[in-house]
């Protein structure tokens, strides 16, 4: 994915270190070579609260954000609480350490757009890999289907 960086380096994109974010205006010329990523992280959310298409049109309105670190594809969305303003990352795939690697530049992002919480959900295995990054379980996510 560092390809789709070197790619669009002439589109409006904010870059943050090791981590760029694609501007919403650009996600039509970005989202031919990530759709496929997106669509392998989000295939394992076991209630389907979104689809591929879902995250591509909230990145092109601006409700969710698209972000490559190296090998990395990343999306966020910024969650208003009562008592919290949240970075919520809905996915990521590909070279895990690629993301974790950017994720500072990711908080230093979200503590200046007012977060006061950064968190995800995600399968077993992301938890014991997230701890080794400072991240903590906090809860665990229970449900069924209707």
């Amino acid at each position: 994915m560092e390809a789709i960086v070197e790619q669009t380096e002439h589109l409006g994109m904010l870059s943050l270190g090791n981590i760029v974010r694609i501007d919403p205006r650009d996600a039509n010329d970005v989202w031919p070579q990530v759709s496929g990523a997106v669509k392998k992280a989000i295939v394992r959310d076991p209630f389907e609260r979104l689809t591929a298409a879902d995250i591509y049109l909230a990145v092109r309105n601006d409700l969710m954000e698209l972000w490559i670190a190296g090998e990395a594809v990343g999306v966020t969305e910024l969650a208003q609480y009562p008592q919290k303003r949240v970075c919520n990352v809905v996915c990521v795939a590909g070279n895990l350490e690629d993301w974790f690697h950017a994720v500072p530049d990711i908080e230093a992002w979200a503590v200046g757009m007012g977060c006061d919480v950064i968190m995800c959900d995600g399968r077993k295995g992301w938890a014991r890999k997230m701890r080794e990054h400072g991240w903590g379980l906090e809860s665990t996510l229970v449900g069924r289907k209707l």
